[in-house]
């Protein structure tokens, strides 16, 4: 029987933290000021002592091209699909240690491309995907993928996705309907619900839709909520196919 991990910080250290801080770097004897871990190795900076995984967030990583400063993982785009034996690495910095790390220039990809690919296609778990932020206090919001049922997305805030029921609602959306369509088809349905306008107005609203992109009515049931994680994975993944499209 394969074990599950479930410390996300230990997960984002083993697979990933530990490339990102320099060998020669000195560990001290103290607590960690943000999470309050001691089984990890601490380090101090100018304004805290930090754990490895808080650490490595924060800390300045060498440039990828010659002559540029060092910058911080969120200073620009940079996302990493953290994985046991295979992490690839989206960004303009370098790790500090060799192995177990792939990096990837940021001109690779977008980082919502790679967010809608893994929603729509999850990598094989245990996988911790990571969006990197201009505040790299983001320990807290670190998360293992344990089941391709429900992923995760780690950013300033956790992503959630049930993705039966996304795969429900992307079965349901008609081929080819435009991000906004589908929106605005919610957001009727819910304002109805909701008595916020009246059914013979959205009756009309919705007939314009359903010429624009046909069977987006029969599909209502299926579609998610706003402001669901499912809603906006949706969008993630539609938005990506109508830049394909356009």
């Amino acid at each position: 029987m394969v074990d599950i991990p479930t410390d996300a910080l230990r997960f984002f250290w083993d697979h990933f933290g530990w490339y990102m801080v320099p060998a020669d770097a000195e560990p001290v004897d103290r607590p960690c000021d943000r999470t309050g871990r001691t089984d990890f190795p601490v380090y101090r900076t100018q304004k805290a002592a930090l754990c490895g995984p808080a650490f490595a967030l924060s800390r300045n990583h060498p440039h990828a091209l010659q002559g540029k400063p060092a910058m911080r993982l969120g200073a620009a785009k940079s996302a990493a699909l953290i994985r046991p034996g295979g992490t690839i690495l989206m960004a303009d910095v370098l790790p500090d240690r060799p192995g177990g790390i792939e990096r990837r220039d940021t001109a690779w990809r977008t980082v919502p491309n790679w967010q809608a690919e893994i929603l729509a296609d999850p990598p094989e778990p245990p996988f911790m995907y990571v969006v990197f932020q201009r505040d790299p206090a983001i320990e807290a919001n670190l998360r293992i993928t344990v089941s391709t049922g429900r992923v995760h997305i780690c950013a300033d805030s956790v992503l959630s996705v049930d993705t039966a029921r996304l795969a429900r609602a992307r079965h349901a959306l008609p081929a080819g309907c435009a991000g906004k369509t589908w929106r605005r088809a919610v957001w009727l349905r819910d304002a109805v619900a909701a008595a916020a306008v009246t059914r013979d107005w959205a009756k009309a609203e919705m007939d314009k839709l359903e010429k624009r992109c046909p069977g987006i009515r029969a599909a209502l049931p299926d579609l998610p909520r706003e402001h669901t994680p499912e809603h906006q994975a949706l969008g993630l993944i539609t938005a990506q196919a109508d830049k394909e499209g356009s």
